[in-house]
């Protein structure tokens, strides 16, 4: 339990063995990774993966989203979405 992209390194190596031909030969669409955004890490888990992201920003203001969650590292609401805003379209793009 707890936020998986703390240990995005494991998490890349993980996804990457769920989907490889000779692991469990999972398709990129069927495997999500759930966080609640931490920008840094999740450029680095975007480049270094075609799995799915599912980021969670259910509170109606940072504000209410950050204070039970307890981490300074979380990155504002605004940050998240133009990440994946841009990784939506960089993706589109190429195919």
């Amino acid at each position: 339990m707890g936020e998986p992209l703390e240990n995005i390194d494991s998490v890349i190596k993980a996804a990457n063995i769920m989907v490889h031909d000779q692991g469990l030969h999972f398709t990129p669409r069927k495997v999500t990774v759930s966080t609640s955004g931490l920008v840094p890490q999740l450029k680095h888990f975007l480049h270094e993966s075609n799995c799915a992201l599912a980021v969670s920003l259910n509170a109606t203001t940072d504000e209410v989203h950050f204070i039970p969650l307890c981490l300074n590292l979380l990155e504002k609401h605004a940050d998240v979405s133009d990440l994946l805003f841009h990784n939506k379209l960089c993706r589109s793009e190429t195919g």
